[in-house]
């Protein structure tokens, strides 16, 4: 396969890396915190599914429960990005997409053309199609900014030079192979934090707490098991439900059980408005959460319109929940 440069080749990608780097403009790093790169890929399989059209198979293969330093969301969209721009390459012809998530050892000789690199445990995330590929003469400026080969109207040619700043800022490197006719595959190394059993990823002495009964509500099954830890460890009494009807009909036959719901809006049978608005006629005063992982389909404007208190984006920032949560209960109050 051909290898592309590993770093920026001309002085305006240079700068973008320097600007994700010193929390320049749009490019602004936010605060790096321990976070678990499996829960991120979970969460993506999940919006991907319905969006991916049929003749593209994705396959996944998760191997690796490490904490790496980064920012969630960032990492959220550089996943998304790659994934979104390996079903462009095959949604002509179909095809499979593999997202692979490993722990690797990186030694002397592997990082030497890396300079920020440095030997030792990494975690390996992996996006590999069996698409169109990329021709040599093109993998040269693909991390390079307004770069495209897409037709207007179809993207900015942004998304791989600011994913690369966002790697790059976290302390790893992107790599892609392609050969043209075979696919891509776009590897992201991120190094793992050692003694990850002793981290607290987030103090939770300094968040605010509760006791009151929450209703959890997400068909992910590994997102809702994170939130009602995080909850739980937070004082409150939860329950959990990966079945929007389910929950519908748990609430209907409890309604004044709960002092708080959060449900994820994208869920199969009713989706996280149809259900706020079933919850809100049961039971007018109940404060919803809501989720979501598209920030461009809804904001807290339209949030507030469907009936919800508030709006969280996924993938779930422990602080960001636990704040929210106390501020819309005793607002409730």
């Amino acid at each position: 396969m051909v290898s592309a440069r590993r770093y920026p080749r001309n002085r305006r990608a240079a700068a973008v890396c320097r600007k994700v780097k010193s929390g320049f403009g749009p490019y602004r790093k936010k605060e790096l915190k321990p976070i678990q790169v499996n829960l991120i890929v979970r969460e993506v399989l999940t919006l991907l599914t319905s969006a991916t059209p049929s003749n593209i198979k994705i396959v996944h293969k998760i191997g690796s429960k490490s904490l790496v330093l980064g920012d969630a969301v960032q990492i959220h969209q550089v996943l998304m990005n790659l994934c979104t721009n390996a079903i462009y390459a095959m949604e002509d012809n179909g095809g499979t997409m593999t997202i692979s998530l490993t722990d690797v050892m990186l030694d002397e000789g592997f990082v030497m053309p890396y300079p920020d690199l440095h030997s030792g445990g990494y975690m390996k995330l992996e996006v590999l199609d069996t698409g169109s590929g990329i021709p040599s003469d093109i993998l040269d400026h693909i991390f390079d900014p307004f770069f495209t080969t897409k037709k207007p109207g179809e993207g900015t040619g942004m998304g791989l030079s600011v994913a690369h700043g966002i790697i790059k800022s976290s302390g790893g490197e992107i790599v892609v192979d392609s050969t043209p006719g075979s696919g891509s595959a776009f590897t992201v190394y991120l190094p793992i934090l050692k003694n990850e059993s002793a981290i607290e990823i987030e103090s939770l002495a300094a968040l605010p707490r509760g006791n009151e009964h929450i209703l959890f509500i997400d068909d992910e099954i590994q997102i809702a098991a994170v939130g009602e830890e995080i909850l739980k460890r937070l004082g409150y009494r939860v329950t959990t439900r990966n079945s929007s009807l389910q929950a519908l009909d748990l609430f209907r036959r409890r309604p004044h059980d709960f002092d708080l719901v959060v449900t994820d809006m994208t869920m199969p049978d009713l989706t996280g408005d149809q259900l706020i608005r079933e919850l809100i006629r049961i039971r007018s005063d109940i404060p919803v959460i809501l989720c979501t992982g598209f920030s461009r389909k809804i904001t807290e404007e339209t949030a507030a319109t469907i009936g919800a208190r508030a709006l969280l984006m996924k993938p779930l920032v422990k602080k960001d929940l636990a704040i929210t949560v106390r501020r819309v209960l005793d607002n409730a109050a």
